[in-house]
């Protein structure tokens, strides 16, 4: 939204699509967390503070806004970009500051083909964010231990619903993208296969980084630890 209001950008994402993400697919994934074991080293941690330690605090803001929702929001953002460009014409100085002026006539193009081009960009950074957050999915089931300590398929640590979990996100975006009655509700149209597949590389970057920082905070002690890890 900041992107429009501030830097005139075509919408990159509609609220409708918002909506879809907030009350559709995030949510199945959340409740696969719930069933989560503990993880094995949470009893050496020291109790909270109950006066002085919120469970809303800077760690977290930090871990989601200034870490996660970067890397989610630079995946989107480049999706978007790279379809219009590809399909469009149209650079990244193309789309900045334009405000009122992506209506008909704007780059040699009706305002029909306008819409599409846009609704088609805005699905696609939808399939981005519902496929990002699918490796922050594996990234937030522990806050220290590795995923490779934490198996979701090991006996001791099985979390099965995690699979049905994604299983019905998928099933969940493919409808909003595909079904019609869904694509004129909420304006989406079919993408080209290879942006529901681009995305799962900024998945794998998110993974990866994360897995670097447990690491690095596994060998600090855990007072510096508590004081600065989500």
């Amino acid at each position: 939204v900041s992107t429009q209001s501030t830097g005139g950008l075509p919408l990159p994402l509609s609220p409708f699509l918002m909506i879809v993400i907030c009350v559709g697919t995030d949510v199945f994934p959340a409740l696969a967390i719930v069933n989560e074991t503990a993880e094995s080293d949470l009893m050496k941690q020291p109790p909270r503070g109950v006066t002085g330690e919120r469970l809303v605090n800077f760690q977290l803001y930090g871990q989601g806004y200034c870490f996660l929702g970067i890397i989610e929001s630079l995946a989107g953002f480049t999706m978007f970009f790279w379809y219009m460009s590809a399909y469009g014409g149209f650079g990244i100085s193309d789309l900045f500051f334009l405000y009122d002026k992506y209506t008909d006539g704007y780059g040699g193009k009706t305002q029909d083909q306008l819409n599409d081009l846009l609704w088609t960009a805005q699905t696609i950074f939808f399939v981005a964010l519902v496929s990002v957050q699918l490796g922050n999915l594996m990234c937030t089931r522990t806050r220290t231990l590795s995923f490779f300590q934490h198996n979701p398929l090991a006996e001791k640590t099985k979390n099965s619903s995690l699979l049905s979990a994604i299983g019905i996100t998928l099933t969940i975006a493919i409808f909003v993208v595909y079904i019609p009655i869904f694509q004129n509700v909420f304006n989406t149209r079919p993408i080209p296969v290879q942006y529901w597949f681009v995305p799962y590389c900024f998945s794998l970057l998110l993974f990866g980084l994360d897995e670097l920082r447990k690491y690095l905070f596994r060998k600090v002690p855990l007072e510096t630890r508590r004081r600065y890890a989500w």
